[in-house]
């Protein structure tokens, strides 16, 4: 299998599992490691930090409303995570977040 039949099915993968919830669900579910993650990643004045494989937002959402001087930027392979990010950023107000990245060429 070559690079680019690899990397599509392992985007393939990752859609089917957002789309049953099941992966990304559990994957959220720990506040304990995320507050661990939070404190240990120094945000300071305009920073701008990238979410790599950002997913549901998991991380990016909190950083995003904890520094709203630093702009958190988004990317994953699975364009309905970002859909839904989209989403969330306007429900939760947030001013500067999420500039979502995707290509599939």
């Amino acid at each position: 299998m070559d690079m680019r039949s690899s990397i599509e099915d392992t985007r393939k993968g990752f859609e089917e599992s957002f789309a049953s919830g099941e992966f990304y669900n559990r994957q959220t579910q720990d506040s304990d490691h995320m507050e661990k993650i939070l404190r240990f990643v120094k945000i300071r004045g305009r920073m701008r930090i990238l979410d790599l494989g950002c997913g549901s937002g998991y991380l990016a959402f909190p950083m995003a409303k904890n520094n709203p001087d630093s702009e958190v930027i988004g990317l994953d392979i699975v364009s309905d995570t970002l859909e839904v990010n989209r989403s969330g950023v306007n429900k939760e107000g947030i001013r500067k977040f999420l500039r979502s990245i995707i290509s599939r060429s």
